[in-house]
């Protein structure tokens, strides 16, 4: 009986089809926030990203860059614009790049209403397994509690985390799409956008958003 030999080049292209599926679904929080990924939970609902971005260590101490300070007592609106709806929605916050644990004292979703202002008939606060904050570990992420919320592809929404406690440097994604909001105090269900003065081009500690469902 004759052996073939498999050429190791052609095996690798073989154990890369085999493997590529299983990577899939630790690699969706780094795609490019255009690009919606749709992935089924063990309790059988399917998720989308409708919105992604991968994340980057803390950068330099530019006026616009606020990732090498971190934020402490203050509220951040970043404003993030969606490819596919659905009616419910989670957000994924990532301290993969922090030195020390990350505390949300809240988080909010709403409708834009242009720039930091917000619809104020949709804002609602997400929360994560029942408590209205969570501790981030450091090189982690952190999902949010499901939350019944209509949302359509290209809907704009505005996230809004209030900081109660100072965060240290900051992972996040320089060079933006949309602006960031930055106010002093808990304003994270606040609708006009006036107390909002500082603004970033750069999203933080946001790393993705899911939907499911189908939007009204």
């Amino acid at each position: 009986m004759q052996t073939t030999l498999v050429p190791l080049r052609a095996l690798r292209v073989v154990l890369g089809a085999l493997t590529g599926g299983a990577l899939i679904a630790g690699l969706v929080h780094e795609s490019p926030a255009r690009i919606a990924v749709a992935e089924l939970t063990g309790s059988g609902t399917r998720w989308t990203a409708a919105w992604s971005t991968d994340v980057r260590p803390p950068g330099t101490a530019a006026a616009a860059d606020w990732s090498a300070r971190g934020f402490e007592r203050e509220t951040l609106r970043q404003i993030v614009p969606l490819n596919a709806g659905g009616d419910r929605v989670r957000v994924r916050l990532s301290n993969r790049y922090g030195a020390q644990p990350l505390r949300i004292t809240a988080l909010s979703v709403a409708r834009s209403a242009g720039g930091p202002a917000v619809h104020r008939d949709s804002v609602r606060l997400l929360r994560f397994s029942g408590a209205p904050g969570v501790v981030v570990a450091p090189g982690t992420e952190a999902v949010s509690d499901p939350l019944p919320f209509t949302a359509r592809a290209r809907d704009r929404l505005a996230l809004t985390v209030a900081y109660a406690r100072a965060t240290g440097p900051a992972t996040y994604r320089p060079s933006a799409s949309s602006v960031s909001y930055r106010a002093g105090g808990d304003h994270v269900t606040d609708a006009p956008g006036r107390i909002f003065t500082d603004f970033s081009a750069a999203w933080y500690h946001l790393a993705r958003v899911e939907t499911a469902g189908v939007a009204a």
